[in-house]
């Protein structure tokens, strides 16, 4: 009950922003831009960096800001076909398949556009806001999405400032938990490297609940904080199926709400859901889970953050389409530091455990594990980054499928900012990688799973 309510609640929301285009008088209104900072590569510190939008005026009621980007991109993949057709490549784009074994075994190079977005905030009154964001999405296989549009976010926020130290914030929608620390720019679109890690790669494909989070931040000095989150959520229980049937990936693909994730075939298929897709952003057990974060910056030098969730959900509960309610667990623990302006240092690990199935015997019992290291430099507005992966599966259940995987990943990027709103980017990744349950799977002829990209970005 609580899940419908919410739902009618948000899509009440989005037709409220979209009818407000209609206000008589609005077509007379001029539109003023502007960005006082480069969002990249600017002094970064704890102040909000502001991006750049179309700012409506509207008179007697509310404003409305738009900003966007578009992205154009040419690759030239490895061999594997990519996992989003259900090959065994965990990259964003993959080889071509000539023997149809489901592994691949040609590289091609293709031009894309591989996110589009729209993103809108209405600023209801000084202290409330609504935020939708609608991505155009590049994967044509109607099968799995909904069509070329989707909602990424969307969510209502509320900030309040208690005293000069303290404040309090709200957000009430679907939403991308905070976690990432490579993601701080419009659009959630990522800041250091083209590629996210494997950790945030999951967050942006299968973390995207109806919640409700309250923030509480108090600033003990300058540059220094402690803030405190807690976040009751529902509408996300397939999450933790991905990594089980598929295993980790490297990738910025956003998906939309009621798009579903293809895996290549797995065994045995009465306990994956019908189709070899999962349908991750969806309520099955009509149970509540909870999310929560712990961040402190002692300086400028240095953040530190702590996060938990738990879906809370009854495993052994299964939909019309044999689609579980998957008890996931995790914890992720974030470091950055930054030396000086031209530097900066971030780590990410996680941990975590998902299950499905009769708790006395599961059907899947996996524990999964992720960490990563990036190292960046900026001189004079140019961006060279360093990630390095490690990322793997641990299969605990005695069923007869093989959920194991283990792999490692490494990225080199460039990206160069010019006039504020054009993005450059030059990007090699390298993933190495094993997952014996695939179909077909042989280590000794595993096809090459790396990618080259070419990036033009252009942000309003």
């Amino acid at each position: 009950m609580y899940f419908h309510l919410a739902q009618k609640i948000i899509f009440s929301f989005c037709f409220l922003v979209f009818s407000l285009v209609s206000i008589p008088g609005l077509n007379n209104v001029a539109c003023l831009y502007g960005q006082d900072e480069d969002p990249l590569f600017a002094d970064e510190s704890d102040e909000v960096i502001e991006e750049t939008e179309t700012f409506l005026p509207i008179p007697n009621r509310m404003q409305i800001l738009w900003s966007g980007l578009i992205d154009f991109r040419f690759a030239h993949t490895g061999e594997a076909k990519r996992w989003q057709d259900g090959g065994r490549g965990l990259s964003r784009y993959g080889g071509i398949d000539t023997d149809k074994d489901g592994a691949g075994d040609r590289r091609s190079t293709i031009f894309a556009i591989p996110q589009a977005s729209l993103v809108t905030e209405v600023l209801i009154d000084s202290d409330v806001r609504g935020f939708l964001q609608i991505n155009y999405n590049d994967n044509d296989d109607k099968e799995y999405t909904d069509g070329l549009l989707g909602v990424i976010e969307a969510y209502i926020r509320y900030e309040r400032k208690q005293s000069e130290q303290s404040s309090i914030t709200a957000r009430l929608g679907r939403l991308i938990p905070p976690i990432s620390l490579e993601h701080p720019d419009t659009a959630w679109s990522t800041h250091f490297t083209i590629t996210p890690s494997a950790i945030n790669s999951w967050v942006g494909e299968e973390l995207r609940p109806i919640a409700l989070e309250v923030n509480y931040r108090y600033d003990y000095a300058p540059f220094s904080h402690i803030e405190f989150l807690i976040a009751p959520f529902s509408g996300n229980d397939p999450a933790g199926q991905i990594l089980s049937w598929r295993g980790w990936a490297l990738h910025d693909y956003q998906a939309p709400v009621g798009s579903r994730l293809k895996f290549q075939k797995i065994y045995p298929t009465k306990l994956s859901p019908e189709g070899e897709w999962g349908e991750p952003f969806k309520e099955i057990d009509g149970r509540m889970g909870v999310y929560t974060k712990i961040g402190w910056s002692p300086s400028f030098q240095w953040k530190f953050q702590g996060f938990y969730s738990n879906s809370m959900a009854d495993p052994e509960i299964v939909d019309s389409v044999n689609e579980y309610a998957w008890q996931t667990e995790f914890t992720n623990i974030s470091i950055e530091y930054r030396p000086s302006t031209d530097w900066v240092f971030l780590s990410q690990g996680m941990m975590g455990n998902t299950w499905m199935g009769n708790p006395k015997s599961p059907g899947v019992d996996n524990d999964f594990q992720a960490w990563y290291l990036l190292l960046s430099y900026v001189p004079n507005g140019h961006r060279f980054t360093f990630r390095y992966d490690d990322f793997r599966v641990i299969d605990n259940d005695e069923y007869e499928d093989e959920n194991a995987s283990k792999g490692t990943a490494t990225t080199l990027a460039y990206l160069f900012l010019h006039q504020e709103s054009h993005l450059f980017g030059v990007e090699y990744l390298h993933i190495a990688s094993e997952r014996v349950g695939n179909e077909g799977y042989d280590k000794d002829d595993d096809p090459d799973d790396d990618l080259y990209q070419v990036m033009y970005r252009l942000m309003f």
